[in-house]
C-alpha cells in the first residue's frame, strides 16, 4: 500500500487530521486517536494534565508511528513492554513502531494498561485513565487492521 492510500483510509476513519483546517492529504501525516472532544477539560478548557493524549503519524504506506503523551499510565509491566517495544522518534521521543501485520502490538499495551487498574494503583487518575487508555489502543489496533487490511 502506498503512503497516500494510507493517509486517505485513516483520514476516513480517524475524521480528518489532527489539524481539522486540513484536508490536502500532501500536508499532514499526523491524526489523532484519543477522543479528546468528550475529555473532562478544566476550568480554562484546557486539557486535564493526566489525559493521556494518543496521536498516529503516518511514515510510510505499511508504517505508523503511535505517540503516547507524558500521561501514559505506568506500572512494571508496562514499563517492561515499552522498553522493550519503542523506538526514538521525532525530537527524541519514544513512539510504537507499527508495521503492517503487528497491530497486535496495541492490544498487548492495552491489556497492560487495563491490568493497572485491578491492582491498587498510585494515582487515583489511574481509575479513568487506564480503561480509557486502553481502549483507544484497542480502538487504533482495530482501524489499523482494517485499514490494511484489503
Amino acid at each position: 500500500m502506498d503512503e497516500l492510500t494510507l493517509k486517505r483510509r485513516l483520514f476516513d476513519e480517524l475524521g480528518g487530521f489532527s489539524d481539522k483546517r486540513i484536508k490536502d492529504l500532501h500536508k499532514s501525516d499526523l491524526f489523532i486517536c484519543d477522543d479528546r472532544e468528550h475529555a473532562a477539560r478544566d476550568a480554562r478548557k484546557q486539557l486535564f494534565l493526566w489525559y493521556c493524549t494518543v496521536v498516529l503519524r503516518v511514515i510510510s504506506g505499511d508504517t505508523v508511528h503511535i505517540e503516547l503523551g507524558q500521561a501514559m499510565p505506568m506500572s512494571d509491566a508496562v514499563d517492561a513492554w515499552w522498553k522493550a517495544n519503542t523506538i526514538k522518534g521525532r525530537y527524541g521521543l519514544r513512539v510504537i513502531e507499527i508495521n503492517k501485520g503487528e497491530e497486535v502490538k496495541l492490544g498487548e499495551l492495552a491489556k497492560r494498561i487495563a491490568a493497572i487498574v485491578k491492582k491498587p494503583y498510585s494515582v487515583k487518575a489511574y481509575k479513568y485513565v487506564c480503561p480509557e487508555v486502553a481502549g483507544v489502543l484497542q480502538r487504533t489496533q482495530k482501524i489499523l487492521s482494517k485499514v490494511w487490511a484489503d
